[in-house]
């Protein structure tokens, strides 16, 4: 509110007592956008969300950017919380203008929570007109269910606006202060973690976590915290709600919802802010990166690597590690540099790429793709990187191997299979961020740009970029290939990518989004608005009795095969009788020594069986045993139900058996003894 020297940088974390009772956690974010892709992990369920906003300089047309956005953001991270808009440098308006401007705000906020509340009734509708889809579809009827509670639980937003001044009289500072602690004593329904009585084992579990402050670690591995939990009476299944009640509380943070961090307990939040507070600068260039020979030292760099820092970071989002140890130099020990650098990966803030040169001819191009094909995912994913991007900062435009890359090897029978997700409403700034951060343990090489990545994933090319459509927000996922010969491999690179982005887009509770199978007759001619199939069909078989559909923008005359639409059909013809005999001679062997685990990925992704039935095969031991049953047993009962469902799949799956055995378990010998 004041100078740019005293505004916040990131975030900062304040504690305020607005009376003996009463504590809370006051997060105070940042308004630049380059500290978008860190306000995500602080807005938290069950909060009371202040949008501040310049009451002076406001305009009419300044609503979405000053207010809006914020209004906005929260309903899609925390669905239901509560926000109060407050207009600063009040002392800087007349009254007229005042009452001016706040009537102004109050009616757009006003139409803001109509539209809210009629996006979500609409993304409702389209799920409802499609009842049969819903009862066939167990996605879409979890995405109807999770849509009537957003309906059921709006966004709740002051109806008038505040309006204070830091000028030295603080004008309507105390009014508001009485007004919040007046709102959290009095709507104590909103906010249960005010009244909540805590159990004595509660209360021990929060000293011993305050205990935990005083060491320099930056986080509490799931294990030590169960430790922590023993200490104070709890065990495993006791622990995670009061995880869950003291990062609603502020007091900790911990993404239970998140694969990548729900092994980590974040036990002081103000060491993992002076992380990021380091990593996302509004003004890195020109206050951090420094061509002096001052600012080389600090970051061990000659003037010239520093300058080339500064290109590779705001073009390609790169940073050395060099240059992160450096930039963490004041909040970390040299030894923590690398739990940090893990640490932001698993946030999806950055990831680990090999020192290469990006800016490519197409030869050039096409050479990288082929010596990248050998390289392991695993390792370019590893802490032990020289360099890092983070996606955040790329501002590049789309390089001229791109074509290149997604044209090789095309020809007429090439097909296109392209997966949607279209966001309507409000999106998220750095959710396409995330998403290249979290695709890269699938890829085997890639090419990144401002709005998108090229590259290959099982050695498929993938193409995959965001699109503003205005209203709403395309994110695709591409690949290409012949239908016929390799529909299996265009879907086994297609959907994790897919299902990545889902998983990303489902840390943003209140995001509204429908995903789409784009008509591949469409792509083919160019066409600028392509028809969209249901995407939902991907994931189910089709019926026997339907072979294509036809696509309505080209008047009926195209039709697209079923197989590009839906899942492959996972059951078939009954085996033959060669090869069931195969299986009954070798049977006792193959229960006996079947690593089951390792045989499923593979028969999952070559459409064998299905993910149930995967589960099934893994939780028949479990279901049927008792607790004194062996492993050895419990894995015999995995193989018979495993062997039982393949007799009925046809002789693709016993080929599909040989390879996973093979490839998967790496059990060659019984293979070979079904192939003998």
């Amino acid at each position: 509110l004041t100078g740019m020297a005293d505004r916040t940088h990131c975030v900062n974390i304040v504690q305020w007592f607005p009376n003996r009772d009463v504590v809370l956690e006051v997060y105070d974010f940042g308004g630049h956008e380059v500290y978008y892709m860190s306000h995500q992990y602080f807005i938290t369920d069950g909060g009371l969300n202040i949008v501040a906003f310049d009451l002076h300089a406001y305009m009419s047309g300044d609503f979405e950017k000053a207010v809006g956005v914020w209004v906005k953001t929260v309903n899609t991270r925390a669905p239901g919380s509560t926000v109060w808009v407050v207009g600063t440098h009040s002392d800087q308006c007349d009254d007229a203008e005042i009452k001016h401007k706040c009537g102004d705000v109050e009616t757009k906020l006003q139409k803001l929570c109509i539209q809210l509340k009629e996006e979500v009734e609409v993304q409702i509708k389209r799920l409802q007109n499609g009842s049969e889809d819903q009862e066939r579809d167990p996605r879409i009827k979890e995405t109807l269910d999770h849509l009537l509670h957003l309906k059921q639980h709006p966004l709740r937003v002051a109806s008038y606006v505040s309006v204070v001044s830091s000028a030295e009289e603080l004008q309507g500072i105390e009014g508001l202060r009485s007004k919040l602690s007046l709102l959290v004593e009095e709507e104590a329904d909103f906010f249960p973690s005010l009244r909540r009585t805590l159990p004595k084992t509660w209360s021990l579990m929060e000293g011993e976590i305050e205990s935990e402050r005083t060491s320099p670690k930056i986080y509490i591995t799931w294990e030590n915290c169960t430790q922590l939990g023993q200490n104070a009476g709890l065990d495993g299944t006791r622990l995670l709600p009061v995880l869950q009640y003291q990062h609603r509380t502020g007091r900790l943070l911990y993404y239970d919802n998140n694969p990548s961090l729900c092994e980590y307990v974040f036990h002081d939040p103000a060491r993992l802010v002076d992380i990021f507070k380091e990593i996302f600068n509004h003004d890195m260039e020109t206050q951090v990166l420094h061509e002096d020979s001052l600012t080389g030292r600090l970051y061990n760099m000659t003037l010239y690597e520093l300058q080339q820092s500064r290109v590779d970071l705001r073009e390609r989002g790169l940073m050395t590690r060099r240059l992160l140890q450096g930039l963490l130099r004041g909040c970390l020990a040299g030894s923590e540099v690398d739990v940090a650098l893990d640490l932001m990966m698993h946030f999806g803030l950055c990831y680990g790429v090999r020192d290469t040169d990006e800016s490519t001819t197409r030869a050039k191009a096409l050479d990288d793709t082929v010596t990248d094909h050998s390289l392991s995912c695993r390792e370019e994913t590893s802490i032990s990187s020289e360099l890092f991007r983070f996606p955040w900062y790329v501002s590049s435009q789309e390089p001229p191997c791109v074509q290149a890359i997604w044209d090789q090897g095309v020809t007429r029978k090439t097909v296109t299979l392209q997966i949607l997700y279209q966001i309507s409403g409000f999106y998220p700034p750095s959710l396409f961020e995330r998403f290249c951060v979290s695709i890269h343990p699938y890829m085997q090489y890639r090419q990144d740009w401002k709005g998108g990545v090229v590259g290959f994933c099982k050695d498929m090319p993938i193409l995959m970029k965001i699109h503003n459509r205005g209203k709403a927000v395309d994110v695709t996922i591409s690949t290409r290939g012949s239908p016929d010969d390799e529909i299996m491999k265009m879907r086994a690179a297609v959907f994790p990518l897919a299902d990545t982005l889902r998983d990303v887009m489902r840390e943003w509770a209140g995001l509204l989004y429908s995903v789409h199978t784009t008509c591949p007759h469409c792509l083919q001619e160019g066409a600028e608005r392509p028809y969209l199939f249901p995407g939902e069909w991907q994931y189910r078989e089709s019926t026997p009795d339907v072979a294509s559909f036809r696509c309505p923008l080209s008047f009926g005359r195209e039709t697209v095969k079923a197989m590009r639409l839906f899942k492959p059909c996972a059951s078939g013809a009954t085996m033959s009788a060669h090869h069931k005999q195969k299986i009954q001679d070798h049977w006792d062997t193959l229960v006996s020594q079947m690593n089951t685990k390792f045989l499923l990925p593979l028969l999952v992704q070559e459409n064998v069986i299905t993910d149930d039935i995967a589960d099934q095969v893994l939780h028949v031991g479990k279901a049927t045993s008792s607790s004194r049953d062996s492993k050895s047993v419990i894995l015999a009962q995995c193989n018979e139900r495993l062997l039982d469902t393949l007799l009925s799949r046809g002789d693709r799956a016993f080929t599909i058996l040989c390879k996973a055995l093979r490839e998967g378990s790496e059990q060659g010998f019984l293979a070979d003894l079904l192939e003998g």
